[in-house]
């Protein structure tokens, strides 16, 4: 289980809030208060969803029997590589690669339901 004082702290002094505070002032200057209360809430928004998928993430992993080192380095691979395949392909062919990812990911999603079915109600 994840040490979530451990997170927390690791957490807070890489993202910095007091360092980011300038930066923030800096990047929404053009704006107006309403607006700046609106990103802030945003910002804050995703951060509480990244938080929750690190916490909740290791358990899915382990669920799924999956290291997480491997989601790391496919992570990075893909990071990597995107800007020249992104140039090869174009944006219909990432559209394409996309739609076929989504597929690949549906059918594993109904395999795995289908075997918990059959494992659940003993149809093995």
């Amino acid at each position: 289980m994840i040490d979530i004082a451990a997170t927390f702290i690791t957490f807070f002094s890489v993202v910095d809030p007091i360092g980011t505070v300038p930066v923030f002032i800096a990047v929404t200057s053009r704006f107006d208060d309403k607006a700046r209360r609106r990103i802030a809430f945003a910002a804050v928004a995703a951060a509480g969803i990244l938080l929750f998928f690190v916490v909740v993430g290791e358990l899915i992993l382990t669920a799924m029997s999956i290291i997480l080192t491997t989601v790391l380095m496919i992570t990075y691979v893909l990071m990597l590589t995107s800007g020249p395949i992104h140039r090869l392909i174009g944006n219909s062919g990432a559209r394409v690669v996309s739609r076929v990812m989504g597929l690949i990911l549906a059918s594993v999603a109904m395999s795995n339901l289908l075997a918990g079915v059959k494992s659940y109600f003993g149809l093995e």
